[in-house]
């Protein structure tokens, strides 16, 4: 199963299970306030992954592609914050098998690491409207980021990190050139992140 999950999806389930913030009943962890309140960044599960690197756009189609795989389940709400306004408040629970799958990946990361110099793994552009919503999703090969890559701001090494890249307007048309299948779509935000790929390679013809 870990294996069939991106690497954002991977991000997430392993930050709600490792969750050590104060739970509800049941063993709710506190995903998500919306609108956030006053104070430092940390509160919640999604501002620890915020400061972590990762997009928060879109954070609950993620969640919702972990309770389709039944390795967490949620719990939506409004609760009234110290300052007396309201609050979207979203809870997650990591479900047993979401335990079994992300203790399976911690013991296989002592082994050789498959994914050193960019191997098994692939890049997808995902496309989020404004209602967090998912408009679409384009496959990259490895060979089609290390074309375009130029344009992120990162080092050598940092393209190859597990990580959820903005896609700047002016790299559009570049992407364009490479990949004939994207298409960009007036207020849509895209973003570039890596997933693992244990497909074969093609025979040389």
């Amino acid at each position: 199963m870990w294996r069939g999950l991106n690497a954002r999806q991977q991000a997430f389930l392993l930050a709600v299970v490792e969750a050590r913030l104060p739970a509800g009943d049941g063993g709710w962890m506190l995903f998500s306030l919306d609108p956030a309140p006053d104070g430092p960044a940390g509160a919640t599960i999604l501002d620890g992954l915020r400061v972590a690197g990762w997009s928060t756009r879109g954070a609950r189609s993620t969640l919702r592609a972990l309770l389709e795989r039944d390795l967490v389940t949620m719990q939506f709400g409004l609760v009234r914050l110290l300052d007396g306004r309201l609050a979207h408040r979203t809870r997650a629970r990591a479900l047993p098998f979401g335990h079994e799958t992300a203790a399976a990946a911690r013991g296989a990361a002592g082994e050789e690491d498959p994914f050193a110099d960019g191997r098994n793994m692939c890049w997808v552009l995902e496309g989020f409207g404004a209602d967090d919503r998912l408009h679409s999703v384009v496959e990259l090969t490895r060979d089609q980021f290390l074309a375009i890559r130029d344009v992120f701001d990162l080092s050598a090494d940092e393209w190859m990190i597990v990580g959820d890249h903005p896609l700047p307007l002016a790299a559009r048309s570049r992407l364009q050139q490479v990949v004939a299948s994207a298409r960009f779509e007036a207020g849509v935000d895209y973003f570039l992140g890596a997933r693992q790929d244990f497909r074969p390679a093609p025979e040389p013809s």
